[in-house]
């Protein structure tokens, strides 16, 4: 009896000791940067400037131009631009893109030939508009490039840290996970290069982090078609990849589309989204778990961002300085990025940065 006993004592001392030292893996399988990763990510949102008064002039007119109806975030900007120029007493026009090209070019034009005293340009490349750029600069047009800021320089450029974008992102991919990740990286693919060193980012990040994460696939996408070709897209990736548990997206904007890829795939609840923006479909989505995470990037801010730089620059005042070692393109403003989740959901409208920058810049415009 008791050499029986003592087998079966040592039948769970063995067992007891195995899962112990699986628990010991699992979590040695995430790195120590990983926690401290995310509470960076996740402090309150502090003021980083401008902290000098400016006096806007009087009797101006901005043009904003967002890069379509279909770009979320390229709205929200559009919206907090004209609600500032509003609030300066100056005429505000917002321009629909279409998320083409050749009417980028030729609404700057128009613009221009209204003589318009400045331009916003929301999530429209200024490499894909250099030569009504140049028109806008010969005519003495303020011009701020918002979210995207690469190609021909402008007055004033306001993005965000898109290297940092995949730091967090992965921290929490890693931390969510238990250590275990394989990705499916949504890639834009051709019109918005600022946010290639996010998605070249996870490759290098996401193994870093934990050593049971890795980047297992990708798929290229176009903003303008995404609604025709992304869900089978990415429906397509997952069925030859049944091991990805995760998709993560450049910008929220897709997010419908990924979750009617995985929907087709016959794979919803068993891969999670992880996005950028906080904006109102990624809300949805957190609200209803087709996504876990996205990063809040509060565009109205930027929007608000841009007037301040124009009137700046209207003012002969001189810009916050340019931080030029930001891989998605140097920056005057670079708006606060933080973690969002279900346990931190914004309103309907999207995370606006958890601080009051409207008063804040009104305070430095004398209003």
């Amino acid at each position: 009896m008791r050499a029986v006993l003592r087998g079966r004592l040592g039948l769970f001392v063995v067992v007891l000791v195995g899962v112990v030292g699986a628990s010991a893996v699992a979590s040695a399988s995430v790195s120590s940067s990983v926690n401290k990763t995310i509470a960076e990510f996740s402090t309150p949102v502090t003021w980083s400037g401008p902290n000098t008064a400016v006096k806007p002039p009087k009797g101006k007119s901005v043009t904003i131009i967002i890069c379509g109806s279909q770009g979320i975030t390229c709205v929200r900007v559009g919206n907090g631009a004209k609600a500032a120029a509003k609030a300066l007493g100056y005429r505000a026009t917002v321009v629909n893109g279409e998320s083409e090209p050749t009417v980028w070019n030729q609404a700057i034009e128009n613009a221009v030939a209204a003589k318009t005293s400045a331009i916003v340009l929301a999530g429209v490349p200024p490499a894909l508009v250099s030569g009504a750029l140049a028109d806008a600069k010969s005519h003495h047009v303020v011009v701020a490039a918002v979210l995207s800021v690469l190609g021909p320089a402008v007055n004033v450029r306001v993005s965000y840290d898109r290297k940092k974008v995949a730091q967090a992102n992965s921290a929490f991919i890693a931390k969510n996970s238990g250590g275990k990740a394989n990705v499916l990286v949504a890639e834009d693919e051709s019109e918005f290069p600022e946010t290639t060193p996010t998605e070249t980012g996870y490759t290098k990040d996401l193994p870093s982090d934990c050593t049971g994460c890795k980047v297992v696939t990708t798929v290229k996408f176009t903003l303008a078609l995404a609604s025709q070709n992304m869900p089978s897209a990415i429906a397509s990736a997952l069925r030859s990849n049944p091991s990805v548990n995760y998709v993560t997206v450049p910008f929220d904007a897709v997010v419908p589309f990924v979750e009617e890829g995985i929907s087709q795939a016959g794979m919803t609840g068993k891969v999670k989204i992880v996005g950028v923006g906080a904006d109102p479909p990624s809300v949805s989505a957190l609200k209803s778990g087709g996504e876990t995470e996205s990063l809040g990037t509060p565009a109205e801010w930027m929007g608000w961002d841009a007037i301040d730089g124009i009137v700046r620059v209207f003012d002969h005042k001189a810009l916050p300085k340019l931080q030029a070692n930001l891989p998605g393109g140097a920056s005057n403003y670079v708006v606060p990025e933080r973690l969002i989740t279900k346990k931190n959901l914004p309103g309907a409208a999207g995370w606006q940065g958890s601080y009051d920058y409207k008063a804040k810049f009104l305070s430095l415009w004398g209003k």
